[in-house]
């Protein structure tokens, strides 16, 4: 709900049409009420079905199939599985066009160009500076790690 008015407030847009599966939080009686109140018509996928929601489920595919892809050649793969995922939508989101605007998602929602400069290999080498511990004199001032994200 937290969404739906960041979306309407932030960019003066008013939804009109929800289509969502039949996940718990989408059939209370809290989102019914609210999407009365609202106005909002709200359809939902047949059970069991996810050709009906093929956009949706081709993104999961892509974000799923660019995680794997991320994390093929590191050793704990399931450790990090969380940030993996997140990265690889927050990176599609600002490197992926849409076809017909010709301009990514995060183009889309904030109307300038997004700044990618700052992105690292994921997964690469990093060494994080050790400023908590006691160091004797000939002990190393860094440990070594994982970039994330």
């Amino acid at each position: 709900m937290n969404f739906f008015f960041k979306v309407e407030n932030a960019k003066d847009f008013s939804i009109v049409k929800i289509r969502s599966n039949h996940d718990g939080k989408f059939i209370s009686n809290l989102f019914k009420s609210f999407c009365e109140e609202k106005g909002y018509h709200h359809n939902f996928s047949t059970p069991r079905t996810p050709q009906q929601n093929m956009i949706v489920e081709m993104k999961k595919m892509i974000y799923l199939r660019n995680g794997k892809n991320n994390i093929k050649w590191i050793w704990y793969t399931k450790m990090i599985w969380v940030e993996v995922v997140n990265t690889s939508f927050y990176v599609l989101n600002r490197v992926t066009l849409r076809p017909e605007l010709k301009k990514t998602p995060c183009e889309l929602w904030k109307g300038r160009k997004p700044n990618i400069l700052y992105f690292k290999v994921f997964g690469s080498k990093c060494f994080i500076l050790n400023t908590k511990n006691n160091l004797d004199k000939f002990d190393s001032k860094s440990d070594v790690g994982i970039f994330l994200g």
